[in-house]
């Protein structure tokens, strides 16, 4: 809600999809995985075109990874994409940034924010077609 909120002026649509049950804990800090959303959120709007809406969907669900239940997050966007090699540097957790007024700390900032949990996060992205995130978290049985 607060990045619906940030946005209300701009030609983004964001969505949230996928209701939460209290089917276990994760291990973590709210915090944090809130400061990894709003990075990557971020990410998605300063990187549209001109001429194009936005469109972030946010889909949450619950999975199961070598027999482990995780909460999968991901965060779609139509945005420009990332070049492979900029995206190859990002994984690595490199500072890069292509906006005139970034500094490239936000997405480092989650990759390192990620690890510090044991969480997953990975990106896939083509260019001119835009950008998914995805942080999986383990979720620990009551």
């Amino acid at each position: 809600q607060e990045k619906s909120f940030e946005y209300s002026g701009r030609d983004v649509a964001l969505s949230v999809v996928g209701p939460l049950t209290n089917s276990g804990s994760l291990n973590g800090r709210l915090m944090d995985l809130l400061r990894i959303l709003s990075n990557v959120i971020n990410n998605s709007v300063e990187s549209v075109h001109q001429d194009r809406r936005l469109n972030v969907k946010v889909t949450v669900e619950v999975g199961n990874k070598e027999g482990e239940r995780e909460l999968i997050i991901r965060v779609h966007d139509n945005g420009r994409g990332i070049p492979e090699k900029i995206s190859n540097q990002l994984r690595m957790g490199q500072s890069i940034s292509t906006k005139p007024k970034g500094n490239g700390l936000g997405f480092q900032s989650a990759i390192q924010l990620a690890k510090n949990w044991d969480w997953d996060l990975q990106l896939f992205s083509r260019p001119n077609e835009g950008t998914v995130v995805t942080l999986s978290l383990p979720i620990v049985d009551k």
